[in-house]
């Protein structure tokens, strides 16, 4: 597949995580741009004081589990943005605890939970949903 996804943010703050998952988007050759950002709450701020909307994410991913500002309460502070309208979110996680992806639901912008790892599959078909505009 030649084309790619514009932009791509990945909030997440395990270095483990976010050097496989840099690989991966790299070995696909994803996306234009690639941004990872340790800190949610950063990451909120950029979209919330962004008056670029190319500059924002077409595709973000964001871990549940966070110190400090974890995944639910960015999910709480996005949901007030207009810009949610052009993105897609998925959220992350290495725990497959069922309230988890109960919780998620109640996200109406929230395309689907991931768990970690992440693979060159699912990625793909991510991928080729977004490319298609069907998500």
């Amino acid at each position: 597949m030649s084309e790619k996804v514009k932009n791509v943010w990945v909030i997440d703050n395990d270095p483990t995580f976010t050097f496989i998952i840099k690989r991966l988007f790299e070995l696909i050759d994803f996306c234009d741009s690639l941004s990872v950002y340790g800190d949610a709450e950063e990451a909120l701020k950029l979209i919330q004081n962004n008056t670029q909307p190319n500059e924002l994410p077409n595709l973000l991913l964001v871990d549940i589990n966070m110190p400090i500002f974890d995944g639910w309460q960015f999910l709480d502070e996005l949901g007030n943005e207009p810009a949610i309208q052009d993105m897609t979110i998925y959220l992350v996680s290495s725990s497959v605890d069922p309230r988890d992806g109960k919780k998620m639901r109640t996200y109406s912008y929230v395309k689907d939970l991931l768990i970690k790892p992440i693979t060159e599959e699912q990625l793909n078909s991510i991928k080729k949903e977004l490319l298609q505009g069907i998500t």
